[in-house]
């Protein structure tokens, strides 16, 4: 109950900064001249460079999303029912891996800035693919420290993704249909990709 209490403040919050938000310079010209998009879906999914676009968000998303949601809903319950660990001890090893989000996000980030987020997207699916033997041998090592090892060596390529996901995606669309082509792209992923997990 306590969290479902403190999200409401956070709402408030995010409303107000919302409302207090300016559009981008790019959208303020485009609304000013009168050219936004009468059906923003209908524009964002016509033509071939639109698809593409949105195939290219979504290639950027798989990594990110495959990861966060065997890390942050499959492997809690793969803890208890296969592992044979406690439930605090699952909850413990998906807090390990959270940690290693925070640390793991800014410093992606700011390595993109310097060598650009699509090749940090690339490293981060050839991690995510090369980290995956390893990390599932560990958690199914029988050892507890062995297991939140898995977890914390699966959460690089996640995290990586995470800190460079939302940029690179949206700067695939024209700013016409940008958060549009994003969101449809964003909404299918998440449920294509995190329903493996």
């Amino acid at each position: 109950r306590v969290p479902f209490l403190l999200a409401g403040p956070l709402g408030l919050i995010g409303f107000y900064v919302r409302r207090k938000l300016e559009d981008s310079p790019e959208f303020t010209a485009i609304k000013r001249s009168g050219t936004t998009a009468r059906s923003p879906i209908r524009s964002a999914m016509r033509g071939k460079e639109n698809l593409r676009r949105m195939a290219a968000a979504a290639a950027f998303g798989m990594p990110t999303f495959v990861g966060y949601y065997i890390l942050m809903t499959f492997m809690p319950s793969f803890f208890r029912t296969e592992l044979g660990f406690t439930q605090a001890q699952a909850l413990w090893a998906v807090a390990a891996a959270a940690s290693v989000h925070v640390l793991v996000i800014p410093l992606t980030g700011r390595l993109a800035d310097r060598i650009g987020r699509t090749r940090v997207l690339t490293l981060t699916c050839g991690a995510f693919l090369l980290l995956s033997y390893p990390s599932f041998a560990l958690l199914t090592s029988g050892s507890l420290t062995g297991s939140v090892l898995g977890m914390m060596m699966l959460a690089l390529p996640s995290a990586a993704g995470m800190g460079n996901y939302l940029s690179a995606s949206m700067e695939q669309f024209p700013t016409r249909t940008r958060y549009t082509g994003f969101a449809l792209t964003l909404g299918v992923c998440t449920c294509i990709f995190s329903g493996t997990a």
